[in-house]
């Protein structure tokens, strides 16, 4: 595996696979497809937020995140603006852009 693929886990201190990550990041984006159930759509959104702060992933987590805004259920949109907002008040990283609405 090129050495480029991978980065150390902010929880462990431990090295992760790229493909690891992508590979949970396409299972949650199938979990959740055409869903109407909210619990579902709920939990997906809190995934991003939280795969949103992995290295390999950040910018594309992010991106659907900033997508869930646009969400047809207010709950969903509810919670994605909360996560954005948490988001781009963390002052931990020194480059951080937030989520922005986009149309």
């Amino acid at each position: 595996m090129p050495r480029s693929s991978w980065c150390i886990c902010p929880a462990s201190g431990k090295r992760a696979d790229k493909c690891r990550w992508h590979g949970f990041y396409n299972l949650i984006q199938r979990s959740h497809f055409k869903s109407r159930n909210v619990q579902k759509l709920e939990a997906a959104v809190e995934i991003y937020a939280a795969l949103s702060e992995v290295a390999p992933l950040g910018q594309e987590a992010t991106a659907k995140l900033t997508k869930m805004l646009k969400h047809p259920f207010p709950k969903v949109i509810g919670i994605a603006s909360l996560f954005c907002h948490h988001r781009s008040l963390s002052t931990d990283t020194k480059y951080r852009s937030g989520c922005t609405l986009r149309s």
